[in-house]
């Protein structure tokens, strides 16, 4: 899986929140990491595989 993936939100462009589909997996699981290193400041505990799992298989 690829875990460098960067977000950015261009100024006037919107956004929608809606079910989750497991074909978006790389690209939450990158927001999730991201957002909780920024956050709290320190780099997650788990790894990159192991919380796309939790969001795949566990939270549904």
């Amino acid at each position: 899986m690829d875990n460098n993936i960067q977000f950015s939100k261009p100024a006037g462009s919107s956004f929608s929140i809606g079910p989750f589909e497991p074909s978006e997996t790389e690209v939450i699981t990158a927001l999730w990491r991201e957002s909780m290193k920024q956050a709290i400041g320190i780099p997650p505990v788990h790894s990159f595989d192991s919380q796309a799992y939790f969001l795949r298989e566990i939270l549904p």
